[in-house]
């Protein structure tokens, strides 16, 4: 039975899939609707993953064509933000751990999340006091006073790590303590650079909240960047370690994904999103498509959702020969079809809004 949602009314099975979570995913999609590029991960939080998070940095710099030394300063921010959290995060039961790079045109943002423990917090709000405000040359000097005491950081003082990212962004430094179970908080930390836009902290933090609630696990938009598309694929080796199934099923469910926004003509405007867990792990490619598009779109990926076993294979033996165009721009679709557990599940939002569409792998 087709599993499509149309307008937000169901006209067809969902296939035991809630229709708040395509609802979730949606919200999550417009909030990051601005980003050219954007990276959200929830995921083992291993420092293994810092050569992944440069690449993904420089790429981001480098599509704006800002700068070896933006692209540098990005790129620095972004590992020592990630790294703030495997360092300093508390063993909090009811939390998880967050970081994220939306890259939009005026600039990016990398904001970092992490549960401390109560008694750690007055000195965090005081280490961050000492840099707000703070010019270059005072940051300077802090960072030359912890380069003398070894890089650590005294309680009430600021870090290495702190000191250096308030400085190499330009704009300082922004957090909130939020509130968690009984003895711990959650730290939430931002850094922008670029033009700083107004809301920016308050945006994502909405997008943390949300891709938790969603369950995802990694989400990502960087056009048809090759070198990012790599990079997103070795995140995938981290995650699954040890899963060699897992991971071969989510590399071709997201190698099918990327292959099929960009044949469709929407990776500018496509987010691809994995979660879920080991039973129940899921990938949900969003976009939204012109007008004059979206009815073209929408017939293919029917007749697709529609095919037989047998007729998938046929199709995608087909695109894989390239003797169909049709099966060829389809290619990463009909893989998709082929990957998912179960019917790929499509939904149609209202006017002007965004359609998704989701396979279990």
């Amino acid at each position: 039975m087709l599993a499509i949602t149309k307008g937000g009314e169901s006209t067809g099975a969902y296939l035991g899939r809630d229709r708040m979570a395509a609802s979730g995913v949606h919200s999550l999609y417009r909030l990051l609707e601005g980003a050219r590029c954007a990276f959200l991960y929830r995921g083992s939080f291993n420092e293994g993953l810092a050569p992944e998070l440069i690449v993904l940095g420089e790429v981001a710099a480098d599509q704006a064509e800002r700068g070896k030394t933006h692209s540098q300063r990005l790129a620095f921010i972004m590992v020592e933000a990630f790294q703030n959290i495997t360092r300093h995060r508390s063993d909090a039961a009811d939390a998880e751990c967050f970081f994220a790079l939306r890259a939009t045109a005026r600039g990016e943002d990398v904001i970092a999340v992490n549960p401390v423990r109560a008694d750690e917090i007055e000195a965090l709000e005081q280490a961050i006091a000492r840099l707000g405000g703070t010019g270059k040359s005072h940051l300077k000097s802090l960072f030359l006073d912890r380069l003398r005491d070894g890089g650590h950081s005294a309680r009430g003082g600021a870090g290495l790590g702190l000191i250096e990212m308030a400085r190499r962004s330009g704009n300082g430094i922004r957090h909130k303590l939020l509130p968690l179970e009984q003895g711990h908080a959650l730290f939430a930390l931002h850094v922008p650079l670029g033009e700083t836009q107004e809301n920016a902290f308050e945006e994502c933090l909405s997008i943390h909240r949300c891709a938790r609630v969603e369950g995802v696990l990694m989400a990502v938009r960087f056009c048809s960047s090759p070198l990012a598309q790599d990079a997103t694929l070795r995140v995938l080796d981290h995650e699954f370690v040890d899963q060699a199934p897992a991971l071969l099923r989510a590399k071709r469910a997201m190698l099918a994904a990327f292959a099929w926004l960009g044949a469709s003509g929407l990776s500018s405007a496509g987010l691809i999103m994995m979660g879920g867990g080991a039973r129940d792990r899921w990938i949900e490619l969003c976009w939204r498509a012109a007008d004059d598009a979206r009815s073209g779109i929408r017939e293919r990926i029917t007749a697709v959702i529609g095919l037989s076993h047998f007729e998938l294979e046929r199709r995608y033996r087909t695109a894989v020969r390239g003797g169909d165009a049709a099966a060829l721009i389809d290619e990463g679709l009909i893989e998709l079809a082929r990957i998912s557990s179960e019917l790929l599940a499509f939904v149609q939002g209202g006017p002007g809004d965004c359609d998704s569409l989701r396979a279990r792998i």
